[in-house]
């Protein structure tokens, strides 16, 4: 029998940083991130920190409303207790993706009226990671290994770096070639309906330069049938090992056979937390070009709903990567406890503009890989 953790304290600071540079997408440009850092603080000092960084154009909810509902949930967790092992459990416990919410209120039982499967999906997130590094710092275990059973401090994982939109073919061009000096050895290069043939040319010239990079290709749902159909074809030509979202989810059907593998990113669908995994996954999980679904934990609930949906993913021979909403450390070492847990390609996680105006740092999240961390909690250095 464990000693419940006792929250003496729940705390929410608001945060805006700028980023040093912008980062475009099809999905939209961002030039600054905000947000909230939820702490716990249990009756002998240690705490756990969650962060929510709702993204715009993209998240359900704005940073206000997450920072807001934060805010409320803070001022009913004095007192609280919660029980460290029978939570950790709940995340791991195998439970179908639909079964989630019901097995976390049945675990949280201690916070009394707190409905975590009400806030918005950030939120949740933040309540979860904040309560899991709380956990971590209690047993003195890091959250990758307490996430797979106290066993092991995980696996090295894997990290695919980032070249977005900004800039023409020779800056971004310049952006791989550092990566590639930096030691990463795959890379997901955006691209858009708006600017198509532009960007192929980027993607022919890294391909020229770097023979044996791994290369992945993100199109945010910005093409049509017909224009995503001949990109397939080129891109295959240029042994490009995956496409994510070339089409809206709804007409990736209309796409088989590709003679590319492609990815879905749920986290584009739906209403986040209002919407049942099964739902999200069914309609592509039949395509048997399908390779991965893309998950960015703060987009659609939480650490347990992420656990969920990889594993109904893995039933079906889908593979899960872990990616990012431009978030701060925070967040990006709760990602990395959760990208640890899955075998595949590797994760998206790598560095981007939201990370560079904080002090603060996840030390074993070093460029091209996630190595295991051996501090309790997320192991986040402040």
């Amino acid at each position: 029998m464990t000693v419940p953790i006792r929250i003496a304290r729940a705390e929410v600071t608001p945060y805006s940083v700028t980023l040093p540079r912008p980062l475009k997408s099809a999905a939209g440009c961002w030039d600054t991130r905000s947000g909230a850092l939820l702490r716990l603080t249990d009756e002998d000092g240690r705490y756990g920190v969650g962060e929510a960084c709702p993204l715009p154009g993209m998240s359900a909810e704005t940073a206000a409303e997450a920072t807001a509902a934060l805010t409320d949930v803070a001022a009913r967790l004095d007192g609280r207790s919660f029980d460290g092992d029978v939570y950790i459990h709940h995340l791991t416990s195998g439970a179908a993706p639909d079964d989630v919410y019901v097995h976390r209120d049945e675990a949280l039982a201690g916070l009394g009226d707190v409905c975590i499967h009400h806030l918005p999906a950030s939120a949740q997130f933040a309540l979860e990671s904040a309560m899991a590094d709380l956990a971590g710092q209690v047993s003195g275990l890091p959250v990758a290994a307490m996430l797979a059973g106290g066993r092991t401090l995980g696996r090295r994982v894997p990290v695919c770096g980032l070249i977005g939109l900004a800039g023409d073919e020779d800056d971004r061009h310049a952006q791989a070639c550092a990566l590639v000096e930096r030691g990463f050895s795959t890379l997901k290069i955006k691209i858009t309906g708006d600017h198509l043939a532009d960007d192929l040319a980027v993607v022919r010239r890294i391909r020229t330069s770097f023979p044996d990079l791994g290369i992945r290709v993100d199109a945010n749902g910005s093409l049509g049938i017909a224009s995503a159909r001949e990109a397939l074809i080129e891109l295959a030509s240029l042994t490009v090992e995956m496409v994510e979202d070339p089409v809206p989810a709804h007409a990736m059907a209309s796409l088989a056979p590709s003679p590319v593998a492609l990815a879905v990113d749920l986290s584009r669908e739906g209403d986040g937390p209002a919407m049942l995994p099964n739902a999200l996954l069914a309609p592509w999980m039949r395509a048997p070009d399908l390779a991965a679904v893309v998950v960015k934990p703060a987009r659609i609930g939480g650490l347990g709903r992420t656990l969920a949906i990889a594993r109904e993913a893995e039933s079906r021979g889908v593979h899960t990567i872990v990616s990012h909403l431009l978030d701060g450390p925070v967040a990006m070492a709760a990602y990395a406890a959760l990208a640890s847990q899955f075998s595949g390609p590797a994760c998206g996680l790598g560095p981007h503009p939201g990370l560079l105006p904080w002090t603060a740092s996840v030390p074993h999240h070093r460029g091209p890989f996630i190595d295991p961390s051996p501090a309790p909690g997320l192991g986040v250095a402040w």
